[in-house]
């Protein structure tokens, strides 16, 4: 527990808070997580933005990539047979033949 407190407006909802001396300035509620996961979000912004910052996330992606290569996921298609022979019958017709009709009357 804190033995000195004092009063203080929280930054983001401006509600009024007892702050000890580590320098909290929000309140214990959402405001502290929101405030916490924006400055986050600029800490990773500025050193994405350095050199090395981009050098690794570079390194990162190219052995990400790399790996998604590598990792097979289903077995695919079977191969196919490359001598598979279709036996065709051809019926010679002659011309001397007279194709027969049947009616019906």
């Amino acid at each position: 527990m804190c033995r000195s407190a004092r009063l203080y407006n929280c930054v983001l909802c401006h509600r009024q808070v007892i702050i000890c001396s580590h320098g909290n300035s929000y309140c214990s509620g959402k405001c502290s997580a929101q405030s916490r996961q924006e400055k986050q979000r600029e800490a990773c912004d500025r050193y994405q933005s350095s050199s090395k910052g981009r050098h690794l996330h570079a390194l990162r992606q190219r052995h990400y990539r790399q790996r998604k290569k590598e990792k097979v996921t289903h077995q695919g298609s079977p191969g196919l047979v490359p001598y598979d022979l279709l036996i065709v019958e051809l019926k010679r017709v002659t011309t001397n033949q007279k194709p027969s009709f049947s009616t019906n009357n």
